[in-house]
């Protein structure tokens, strides 16, 4: 459930809630997730605005996901600055947090030490966007993860098809 607070200004304001739950039974083997309910509200702020006779834009979230169950409760935030350099090319540059609050109740492991309850990952992504079609586009991109604790670390190329509606 989204809704904008901001009314007509250029800054644009929204509040979120999101519930996740699971669909599956609990004896499932292997379990595809940890069963267990989230639930998160979320403030998101963005603008856009030019730069350098371009299109710009900036958006900023940042979210407290209460869980039950073991998985520990997380703050997460976000934060994107796009800039069009010309009609159909979009650069972006984003980052992405997740900070465990150290409350969640410890995994049995089975021999995978990046199977934990509690982490915290921060990410950083550069992407490129193209317009392929009218309500089509394309993004491709590298990201990273720079830092982080009780968890793997790596990289991995993103590849993502956006469709207007």
């Amino acid at each position: 459930i989204r809704r904008r607070l901001s009314g007509e200004s250029r800054t644009i304001v929204s509040i979120q809630f999101a519930a996740q739950f699971p669909l599956y039974s609990a004896a499932r083997t292997p379990p595809p997730g940890n069963h267990q309910i989230d639930l998160e509200p979320r403030v998101m702020v963005g603008r856009g605005g030019t730069l350098a006779a371009r299109h710009v834009f900036v958006s900023a979230s940042t979210a407290y996901r209460r869980r039950n169950g073991a998985p520990a409760d997380q703050f997460r935030s976000d934060v994107t600055f796009g800039m069009d350099f010309n009609r159909r090319f979009t650069g972006m540059v984003q980052y992405f947090g997740i900070t465990g609050l150290r409350n969640g109740t410890p995994f049995q492991t089975g021999g995978n030490p990046n199977v934990q309850s509690d982490f915290d990952l921060y990410k950083a992504q550069l992407s490129m966007v193209t317009r392929l079609l009218s309500h089509t586009r394309l993004q491709l991109g590298w990201v990273a993860a720079f830092a982080g604790r009780n968890t793997g670390a790596g990289g991995t190329l993103l590849a993502a098809i956006w469709r207007g509606f």
